[in-house]
């Protein structure tokens, strides 16, 4: 939840679970970043990680740098 309070904060959120193809959706991105668990955060159509990498680009300023660069 935290992650999601932090993302919506500076940009938007895509509810996988809310979407009639969110299991197609998920099962590309964990082809393509290994990733499986969510939340699954891109920046700009970069990778970042889950809610841990989030949160440390939001406690040390990457995170502001990051959207201030959209």
């Amino acid at each position: 939840m935290a992650a999601k309070q932090v993302a919506e904060s500076k940009v938007g959120v895509m509810e996988l679970d809310e979407r009639n193809d969110g299991s197609d959706i998920q099962g590309y991105l964990k082809e393509k970043t290994n990733q499986g668990t969510v939340p699954n955060i891109f920046i700009s159509g970069k990778h970042l990680g889950g809610c841990d990498s989030l949160m440390s680009a939001q406690s040390s300023g990457e995170l502001d740098k990051l959207v201030a660069s959209l």
